[in-house]
């Protein structure tokens, strides 16, 4: 029996639903939508426009319900990994995830060496040092916006966030996590040192 699965591959300037069938040997790809992804700039910062990105996913999901009569045994959704959506309480989008172009990481990543050494920061992440990295991103925000980390319950990256709004299940995906300097590599969990 063929499978019928959708991936929804987001970039950093287009997004894209591909259906793929899988007869048992082969697998043929169709390209269901193709989209542009545009940033825009809010309070004077470079923010995704999650929320459209969900409705054009969701727009080629439709494509392929159609094309296959509602016959799909898999959805999933792909993004570059590091940034991020804070919820509340209620599990709603407090705000725009930023975008890891906006320049709020310059001079974290230096502010956060001089706290935490970068040996002991790399020793328990495993993960190369970029100013784009979670880590720094999430010290930006706690400094430019305080009253919004606080309120904030929970942190779903972006495929996560994506992932969330198709399914309703909040978890974050153990590789996307892995690249946002804040796990541990060693115990597989949250990094205390971060």
């Amino acid at each position: 029996m063929e499978k019928n699965l959708i991936a929804a591959d987001l970039g950093a300037e287009s997004g894209r639903v591909i259906l793929g069938r899988f007869d048992g040997e082969r697998i043929d790809l169709e390209e269901l939508h193709r989209f542009p992804n545009r940033q825009e700039t809010i309070d004077g910062s470079l923010h995704w426009r999650a929320r459209d990105l969900f409705e054009q996913i969701t727009d080629g999901i439709s494509k392929g319900v159609a094309t296959t009569n509602g016959n799909l045994q898999s959805i999933g959704v792909d993004t570059w990994g590091l940034d991020y959506g804070l919820l509340d309480r209620q599990e709603e989008l407090l705000a725009p995830p930023v975008a890891y172009r906006d320049n709020r990481t310059e001079g974290v990543m230096e502010r956060v060496n001089a706290l935490l050494t970068p040996e002991r920061v790399y020793d328990e992440t495993g993960i190369q040092f970029m100013p784009i990295n979670t880590l720094y991103q999430l010290v930006a925000e706690k400094e430019k916006s305080p009253s919004l980390f606080d309120r904030a319950d929970r942190l779903l990256f972006m495929p996560d966030l994506l992932n969330f709004w198709l399914s309703g299940k909040a978890v974050c995906e153990y590789s996307i996590a892995s690249t946002s300097q804040c796990l541990n590599m060693k115990t597989g969990t949250w990094s205390s040192t971060t």
